[in-house]
């Protein structure tokens, strides 16, 4: 693939006409023929110069239409220095991020912005890239294979932020970044707000001593979602109990079940247990049972996101509903205006988060029954 390094003059201008009409039946000449216009008139309305007349640009893209005409997109990327690429940087060998359902769900949504907008999106292994001489972004940013690229938290430390700011390269973070966050696009879900609610809706059903079994806090997303817990507790006028607070290095069942068997084994044990994730919520219903505890009558149980297992289990799981999809979408919609606004000032955008009640904290119904 050709990819233009530098501004487009009088000298190649020429070159670029060849590239149009390559590998079609149809050539610019023929159009601008048909039209009655000049081969450059046709060639900027292709690269939709604003100088061509509305009448003149309609009458044109109409003979384009007409004769089947498809120019070649290379040479048109060439001629106004784009690329037509978004990239999407992923670890490929993390089994985590694969495995995960919300990773296809904010991948729908960022294709779906990034494809009508005219765009192609690339995954781009920054794991790979990094055995190589160069990583991934001097790869496929600093030699201008893409004309913006979405990065993870994980990665945007602050090395990588001052070298694509100075650069004033579109990009946009997935995610609360630790570093920069006034100076950077971001978008992520509103994760403080997610703990706070599940405090809030746990105490409305009568739940008061409120325990929380959290991911590795090293990642932003937990610790905002142990924060907003914590300003839950603080609304509510509940006393922080360090005990009732478990960090989980892996999300996993064994990983749920080991932090729920610690809680309940307390000489004053939770009433009720907010997860960050399904897995874990479902090792906890297991160490629960095994206790001999009801689920919501003795134990109250609410885990963050629906997938995989909320709606499935017995009782089914109250959840703090996470929009990855949304996530996707205003990812996309901000790298998209970045890149036609490079002087606009860095946004930040968060997903709001909201309780879907299910059988798993409805107390008062359940000791009515």
């Amino acid at each position: 693939m050709v990819y233009a390094t530098g501004c487009i003059n009088h000298n190649n201008y020429a070159y670029i006409l060849e590239l149009l009409e390559e590998e079609v039946s149809i050539t610019i000449k023929d159009i601008a023929k048909e039209a009655g216009v000049t081969p450059s008139t046709v060639s900027r309305v292709i690269n939709n110069n604003k100088v061509i007349s509305e009448k003149t640009r309609k009458k044109v893209q109409q003979v384009m239409k007409d004769m089947h005409f498809h120019p070649n997109s290379l040479a048109r990327n060439l001629s106004n220095q784009s690329t037509s690429n978004i990239a999407l940087l992923v670890d490929i060998d993390s089994n985590d991020k694969f495995t995960n359902p919300f990773f296809y769900e904010e991948l729908h949504g960022i294709e779906q912005v990034v494809y009508n907008s005219g765009y192609f999106l690339m995954l781009a292994n920054e794991a790979t890239f990094s055995h190589t001489h160069n990583n991934a972004i001097d790869q496929i940013v600093f030699e201008k294979r893409v004309d913006g690229v979405i990065i993870p938290p994980s990665i945007a430390d602050k090395e990588l932020i001052e070298r694509l700011n100075k650069i004033n390269f579109p990009f946009v973070v997935a995610g609360k970044p630790q570093f920069y966050r006034e100076e950077t696009d971001w978008v992520d879900i509103d994760n403080t707000m997610g703990g706070y609610l599940g405090v809030e809706h746990l105490n409305r059903q009568g739940y008061h001593n409120i325990a929380f079994i959290g991911g590795n806090q090293a990642d932003q997303f937990n610790q905002d979602r142990l924060t907003g817990y914590k300003k839950g507790l603080e609304t509510a006028h509940m006393t922080e109990n360090k005990e009732y607070m478990c960090e989980c290095t892996d999300i996993s069942v064994e990983a749920g079940t080991h932090a729920a068997q610690d809680l309940l084994a307390l000489k004053n044990p939770p009433d009720s247990i907010i997860c960050c994730h399904n897995l874990l919520a479902y090792g906890a219903m297991e160490a629960i049972s095994a206790q001999g505890l009801q689920i919501p009558q003795d134990i109250g149980l609410l885990s963050f996101d629906n997938y995989p297992l909320a709606d499935f289990v017995k009782p089914k799981l109250t959840i703090i509903d996470i929009d990855v999809y949304k996530l996707g979408i205003e990812t996309a919609n901000l790298l998209m205006r970045r890149i036609h606004d490079k002087g606009c000032a860095p946004s930040h955008f968060l997903i709001q988060t909201k309780v879907i009640e299910r059988a798993s904290t409805k107390k008062y119904e359940a000791n009515i029954q």
